[in-house]
């Protein structure tokens, strides 16, 4: 698990060093793999900001206009998080801290 940040230029140097490291982009691979895996799981919904907010004040205030909003459900996400936390040790039935 990623403990630290490091900077790609650090990662290019370590990965130069320590050839059992995974290479830049074989991490992007996998990010990529992931957000794909993640959107077909947790379906994103969108919104119209305009029914929502009807306070002018914050359309002048923030002197945009923003019209659509996004979100996900959080049942949805807790549907797909939660077992995966049950399965690798994360969380227990028995103590129901969750342990990230």
């Amino acid at each position: 698990m990623d403990r630290y940040k490091i900077t790609r230029e650090a990662l290019r140097s370590l990965t130069g060093i320590e050839h059992h490291l995974p290479r830049e982009w074989l991490i992007s691979e996998m990010r990529a793999k992931i957000t794909a895996e993640i959107s077909q799981a947790i379906k994103v919904y969108t919104f119209d900001l305009e029914e929502s907010i009807d306070d002018e004040v914050f359309y002048e205030k923030e002197n945009c206009k923003i019209e659509k909003g996004i979100y996900r459900s959080i049942k949805d996400i807790l549907n797909y998080t939660i077992p995966a936390w049950l399965e690798n040790g994360g969380l227990s039935i028995q103590d129901p801290v969750l342990r990230i």
